[in-house]
């Protein structure tokens, strides 16, 4: 009896102390540093009691320096009672460089490194210090483990080594290696810097199904859309899009067992100014930058009809509220590439079931949020039937740097005008660019520009 009592008791003071330990020890509580110096004394044989001291002899550091050697006394035994622990190295090599040991500095964090090889925090730690000491070339390695570890200290390391090595982008390449996601990050940090060849050289060598992976890619293109650089956004845009449609149609193909699903529409329409003029294709989600974009309005619901087309098996469908004084300012539009003061002829076909309005739609051309251009306006009914009308418009574009659309507008002629009713579909655009001394030939809608 008395055997079994002395062991539980043992057992008890054991359990006390090693709780004792832990609350000393617990990242989420500060205690006192006497209180830590205390528990030292009365446990000399644990390494996380040294720990928390010398972390908080560290903080007193920033304001007495002089308190640098013993914290580092602290850090040190911790080290030597716990060999295998990484933490222990990475504080004492912090501790050694605010001590002014670069040298000493330096073995720890790589010993530290070598004991959590893909540790974020003690690579970049490392890194940082060789960094520091000059050896550029030597922390590209451990930049790499930290930023493949954690994305988020990407920027941060590219600024550091763009400044270190006299802005070189092979040693910003180097760093990131085959790295797909670093790849695009560096990209959008070249554009940043105001280098768009660089960026789009990177962007193109790239995979494509890395490239369709990431929202990265759409935030680049947007990137070049800002900073002027449509040619070259739209061309990678392209570049994506037709990827994505070829995909999801073999897919759809394998799916069905049905070979006859043609992929090859996306590639047809690649020529075209005017991206998926008879909308035929889907959007790709999260590239939405040249494609058709329709937004909400009050007096009107946008959408693709499966059922109604001028040719293939689609068109756009506008299906009127019935509100008095309807406008439409660009609700359904596509971004275009145009150059500047050149002379172009765009062409769609509309076809209105029940429509009534005191003034049809029109099709126009907005830089920035003016209309530059429109067509006449789409006729209710041409002939006592509902056949297909095509519009057309004749303009020059502008020399200004603003984004230039195809869109569709209504803009009433008096503060009120009757109810717009009914559907209206429009079909198969086109854009062409033309001679200098070319003359339209009209249509049933003709020309009308401002």
């Amino acid at each position: 009896m008395l055997v079994s009592g002395a062991i539980s008791i043992a057992l008890a003071i054991l359990i006390y102390e090693h709780f004792k330990i832990r609350f000393l020890t617990d990242p989420r509580l500060s205690p006192a540093r006497e209180i830590l110096e205390t528990a030292s004394q009365q446990y000399p044989q644990s390494p996380r009691i040294y720990y928390r001291l010398a972390e908080a002899e560290m903080i007193q550091v920033a304001s007495h320096p002089e308190e640098t050697p013993r914290a580092i006394t602290y850090a040190q035994k911790a080290v030597k009672l716990s060999m295998w622990d990484y933490r222990m190295r990475r504080l004492l090599g912090a501790l050694q460089e605010l001590n002014g040991d670069q040298e000493d500095a330096e073995k720890s964090l790589r010993y530290a490194a070598k004991l959590a090889p893909n540790h974020a925090e003690v690579n970049w730690a490392l890194a940082n210090l060789l960094l520091r000491r000059g050896k550029l070339r030597e922390s590209l390695e451990s930049f790499r483990i930290a930023t493949a570890t954690n994305e988020d200290l990407l920027s941060l390391a590219f600024e550091l080594l763009w400044q270190s090595s006299g802005k070189d982008r092979s040693t910003l390449k180097e760093m990131i290696g085959s790295n797909g996601a670093a790849q695009l990050s560096l990209a959008q940090f070249l554009l940043d810097q105001s280098l768009p060849e660089e960026a789009l050289d990177i962007f193109r060598d790239m995979e494509r199904e890395t490239k369709l992976g990431s929202t990265k890619s759409a935030a680049i293109i947007r990137s070049l859309i800002t900073a002027g650089q449509m040619e070259s956004a739209r061309a990678l845009w392209l570049d994506l899009v037709i990827s994505a449609n070829n995909r999801t149609a073999n897919q759809t193909a394998n799916q069905t067992a049905n070979p006859a699903v043609d992929s090859s529409g996306s590639s047809r329409n690649s020529t075209e100014l005017v991206w998926n003029g008879s909308f035929e294709l889907s959007s790709v989600a999260g590239l939405e930058h040249f494609d058709w974009t329709l937004s909400p309005s009050e007096y009107a619901r946008f959408g693709i009809d499966n059922g109604v087309a001028h040719s293939g098996s689609r068109s756009l469908r506008i299906a009127f509220a019935g509100r008095d004084t309807t406008i439409l300012n660009g609700e359904v539009k596509q971004l275009l590439v145009l150059k500047p003061s050149t002379h172009y002829l765009l062409e769609c076909y509309a076809k209105g079931s029940e429509l009534t309005t005191p003034e049809g739609p029109r099709v126009a051309i907005m830089d920035g949020g003016e209309v530059i251009a429109q067509s006449l306006p789409v006729v209710p009914e041409l002939k006592g039937s509902n056949e297909w009308q095509r519009l057309q418009l004749d303009f020059v574009a502008p020399a200004t740097t603003s984004p230039k659309f195809v869109t569709i507008v209504r803009r009433p002629k008096y503060a009120y005008d009757d109810p717009t009713r009914g559907l209206l579909w429009f079909d198969d655009f086109s854009l062409s660019q033309q001679s200098s001394d070319h003359n339209s030939n009209g249509g049933i809608a003709a020309t009308s520009s401002h």
